[in-house]
């Protein structure tokens, strides 16, 4: 458990490492951008307008796909960080630094506004800047072609910008809105699918339509199918083939464990979940 958790903690180092290489190189590169952008729209010629265009472009999904990049390593993130918390309790040190971990306690009250300090709260605008940023050039570029050989005018510009920090915002309302859903039903399907454990046992809930469907949605595929195989095989397995993934002594763990199995979620999450720690 002690060389477990030295392994986990690198990983966590590993993680935010990563993390803050990405955001050092992140608003240089779209900065650079920009600048190259600002260059490239000083010059009148529709092939340089269509360079500016797809620079930007491709500077809009690369930070995308690196912003995606990041909120998966979140999820990995939170995951190590709870199982670092698990392996202090079981060491017997309940006050451990993963166990009690700090909380991001101050916000600063803007009115309309609360500004959470916290890591998350700056990464995510970091990010979102980028994406504006790529954006704005994207819909200058855009606006110059449509235009045609004059300068369009200075409102058209700021009309641009305006929309691309407008659709940055509004998209990024959205994907947290889409997320606070997403983990709303999450947790309702991880209480539903223990509870079903624990009242029916295993046996009973691996030949149950209504658990395989809650553990594939839970599961984020809707492969109703594959939580059926799943959950065949953890079943036709002997108590000691069985011990080798999960515990076996019924109780809320062992269920947590069983539905973690069947759903690639940490065992953890599910048992904090479905006792109401979460």
């Amino acid at each position: 458990m002690l060389a477990e958790y030295g392994e986990v903690n690198s990983n966590f180092r590993l993680l935010t490492d990563i993390r803050f290489k990405l955001l050092a190189f992140l608003p240089i590169v779209a900065a650079v951008g920009a600048a190259v952008a600002k260059a490239g729209t000083s010059n009148s010629d529709p092939l340089s307008e269509i360079a500016v265009l797809a620079l930007s472009l491709f500077g809009l999904t690369v930070t995308i796909g690196l912003a995606t990049y990041n909120d998966r390593n979140d999820q990995l993130y939170d995951n190590l960080v709870g199982r670092a918390a698990t392996i202090e309790r079981e060491l017997g040190i309940p006050h451990g630094a993963f166990a009690h971990r700090l909380n991001a306690w101050f916000a600063v009250d803007l009115g309309l506004l609360r500004w959470k300090v916290g890591h998350r709260t700056g990464v995510t605008t970091i990010y979102l800047a980028s994406i504006a940023l790529w954006l704005a050039g994207l819909l200058v570029a855009t606006t110059r072609l449509v235009w045609g050989s004059d300068d369009p005018p200075g409102w058209l510009y700021g009309l641009a910008v305006a929309a691309a920090v407008g659709l940055t915002l509004a998209g990024w309302l959205v994907v947290a809105h889409q997320r606070e859903l997403r983990r709303a039903r999450m947790r309702e399907d991880a209480r539903d699918a223990v509870r079903f454990v624990r009242e029916h046992g295993r046996s009973a809930a691996a030949g149950c339509g209504m658990f395989q469907t809650t553990c594939a949605r839970l599961h984020g595929s809707g492969d109703v199918e594959k939580m059926k195989r799943r959950a065949d095989f953890y079943t036709d397995l002997s108590v000691d083939e069985l011990a080798h993934y999960m515990e076996t002594e019924p109780s809320h763990r062992e269920a947590a464990q069983f539905v973690a199995l069947l759903v690639d979620l940490p065992p953890h999450w599910i048992e904090d979940v479905a006792r109401g720690r979460r």
